[in-house]
C-alpha cells in the first residue's frame, strides 16, 4: 500500500493497493480514494469485496 498526495485530485486520502495472485503472480492495482485516513485492514476489506 502506498499513500500519495496529488493536488490535482479531489481532497481526501489516496492509496495505491497492489494485490498479487499467489498461483499466477498476476498483479492487480487499485487506486483508492477515502474521505479520511484508512487503515490497511479497511482497504483490504473493500478490495476483497469487489
Amino acid at each position: 500500500m502506498v499513500a500519495f498526495e496529488d493536488p490535482s485530485y479531489e481532497a481526501g486520502h489516496h492509496y495505491l493497493l497492489v494485490r498479487e495472485n499467489l498461483d499466477t503472480g498476476e498483479r492487480a492495482f487499485h487506486h483508492v480514494w477515502w474521505p479520511r485516513p484508512a487503515t490497511f485492514a479497511q482497504l483490504v476489506h473493500v478490495a476483497g469485496s469487489r
